[in-house]
């Protein structure tokens, strides 16, 4: 990767984005199952290994598309 400022900004905004996403699907997974809205059927640690395990998956399609 460039050392360019600019390419920093970039990757930091970059990064900063998919954490704020990560907390907001974390966030409203959380109330949808604790008000039995959704994800009934898993548990609490299934619920949250899924979530995370999608979100690590799209992470490492977005580092692809950045390198």
């Amino acid at each position: 990767m460039d050392e360019n400022p600019n390419n920093k900004r970039l990757y930091s905004f970059l990064l900063i984005f998919y954490l704020a996403a990560v907390g907001y699907v974390l966030i409203t997974s959380s109330v949808q199952k604790y008000f039995d809205l959704g994800f009934t059927t898993y548990t609490w640690s299934t619920m949250l290994l899924l979530v995370l395990l999608n979100y690590m998956i799209k992470g490492f399609f977005l580092a692809g598309a950045i390198i």
